[in-house]
Order: C-alpha cells, then sequence, then structure tokens
C-alpha cells in the first residue's frame, strides 16, 4: 500500500493535464475579452456614425425613391 501511496505522489502525469487546463481556459478567457472589446468599439463606432449621417439631413431616400431635402445649406 505505501508503494503504491508513493508512486501516487510522485506522479505528475495528471498535474501536466491539469496546467494546460489552465492554461487553455486563460486563453479563452482572454480571447473572449478582446472580442467583447472589439465588439463595444464597432458598435459604438457604427452608432456615431449613424448620428453624424442622420443630423446632415440634406439627402435622404427612403424605400418608395422620394429624396427629401431638408436641412440644406
Amino acid at each position: 500500500m505505501s508503494c503504491r501511496l508513493r508512486r501516487f505522489s510522485g506522479d505528475e502525469s495528471g498535474a501536466v493535464t491539469a496546467d494546460y487546463v489552465m492554461l487553455a481556459g486563460a486563453i479563452l478567457a482572454l480571447g473572449l475579452s478582446a472580442v467583447n472589446a472589439i465588439r463595444m468599439g464597432t458598435f459604438e463606432g457604427s452608432k456615431n456614425i449613424s448620428e453624424a449621417v442622420r443630423t446632415q439631413g440634406c439627402v435622404v431616400t427612403g424605400a418608395t425613391g422620394t429624396t427629401d431635402l431638408t436641412n440644406c445649406d
């Protein structure tokens, strides 16, 4: 029995697997946070562009083909 305990305590193959699992989890978390940051930046940028286009208001063509020339200087 003590021989098995010594062999078990000296075996590091499970520790290497645990290290790889932790490393993979850290890489996944870092990737997800990077994607989230890019997504939020893209959303804010498109919101700013949309607002700038909406406030221009010079030429807007609707689905029926009508043109609105309000706020043109």
